[in-house]
């Protein structure tokens, strides 16, 4: 199968439902694959341009029924993942911590008794309920959980709890919600489950072989190292997976390597759709294919954008993960935006020339989601530690373009 890069931009738009196809918020969820949540307001924001309509109070209930759960997944990073998928996610990161864990735990003198004397304790706790892992710590007997000092420090660990808990978490014996019920917070309140603790590790290739069946699902077509990248595992496992679970080929124009797909989803889905989409930065949409770029007509790959984490700025078509949010319309990116703090309304700025029918449908998007942030969320930060003079600075980046 061949297609053009309109052609797979069409079926990456497509399998996310930014199309507007998705119906039932659950289901759609669940199809588009699990979104990235730092603690702010970006998790609400993928969320309702995948599902038209979704309120914050409707995605924390859904959080709340654990309908969606908020786990460590692909990288061990935090993802919203539709519960079905939560085992799978789980069973994958699971690996990566424990190995890490030993690393670290050895490094701070921390053997196998003391670290199952926490955890033990730690379930013995939570016994009398939910928990914060401050209220937690307070409620441990004395001596069970000891500092970690300046080699803990060097790691960024206090002590051996906040892995206690992820190991208890990896295990089905204890699960996180949401202090104060909301997703845009990384404050944690610890239960346990009710469940038996998982009896057996699984099989590493058939885990990620299921890893790699949904990846495919709501990515592909994509490369092998498309994969990689997301979720961690080396090139050869994934290459290992691909082939295990039968996909087809497809030659993308432009990509220099083949990429792969369900056998039933290479077919084009028709003409590119012409929906308005205000993402966040590190939405699956904009990262999985290697960053903005390859949605991005070239005329404005020379861009200079932000990255985010360490370095200095990177043009639009080369950077993995900009540190600006930007919208679409259909699959093509076509400009970026931010929430300002001191107007509450959203600030935006096109790449290149709008239509007057698309900068009325731009304007209008941005004034619904305008809304949505000042009156549901209350707020527009990305990320935990994001604060409204950061969010000015990047709107001057924005207007500076």
């Amino acid at each position: 199968m061949k297609l053009t890069l309109e052609q797979a931009r069409g079926l990456w738009f497509h399998g996310q439902s930014l199309d507007g196809q998705g119906g039932d918020a659950l289901r759609t969820l669940a199809a588009t694959g699990p979104i990235r949540t730092l603690g702010g307001a970006d998790v609400y924001i993928s969320a309702r341009a995948r599902v038209a309509g979704l309120t914050r109070v409707e995605l924390d209930e859904m959080s709340a029924r654990q309908d969606v759960q908020v786990i460590p997944a692909a990288r061990g990073c935090m993802y919203l993942v539709a519960r079905p998928d939560v085992p799978t996610y789980l069973s994958f990161a699971a690996e990566g911590f424990r190995k890490r864990n030993q690393r670290e735990m050895e490094k701070v003198g921390c053997d196998a008794a003391e670290f199952a004397a926490v955890r033990d304790a730690a379930v013995a706790a939570l016994q009398a309920g939910p928990m914060t892992p401050a209220q937690l710590r307070a409620a441990l007997p004395d001596g069970v959980v000891r500092p970690f000092g300046a080699a803990g420090k060097k790691i960024g660990l206090s002590s051996a709890l906040p892995s206690a808990l992820r190991d208890l978490e990896f295990d089905g014996v204890a699960e996180r919600g949401h202090e104060g019920g909301r997703l845009d917070s990384e404050r944690y309140l610890w239960q346990l489950t009710g469940g038996a603790a998982v009896s057996a590790e699984p099989d590493a290739a058939e885990v990620l072989a299921t890893l790699a069946r949904r990846f495919f699902t709501f990515a592909g077509p994509a490369t092998r190292d498309e994969f990689s990248a997301w979720s961690g595992a080396g090139k050869r496992a994934c290459q290992a997976a691909i082939d295990a679970i039968g996909l087809a080929p497809v030659q993308i124009e432009g990509y220099p390597c083949v990429a792969f797909a369900h056998a039933e989803a290479t077919r084009p889905v028709g003409p590119a759709s012409d929906a308005v989409r205000f993402l966040s930065y590190e939405d699956t949409y904009v990262t999985v294919h290697g960053g903005p770029g390859v949605l991005t007509d070239p005329a404005y790959h020379d861009v200079e954008v932000p990255v985010w984490g360490a370095g200095g700025p990177q043009t639009l078509g080369s950077v993995k993960h900009m540190h600006l949010r930007p919208f679409f319309i259909g699959p093509r990116l076509r400009g970026l935006w931010e929430f300002d703090p001191d107007t509450a309304e959203v600030f935006w700025t096109g790449l290149g020339p709008l239509t007057t029918s698309e900068h009325a449908q731009v304007a209008e998007e941005a004034d619904l989601l305008g809304t949505f942030l000042r009156d549901e969320v209350g707020h527009g930060l990305s990320f935990s530690l994001d604060t409204p003079d950061a969010a000015r600075q990047r709107i001057q980046t924005l207007a500076s373009l």
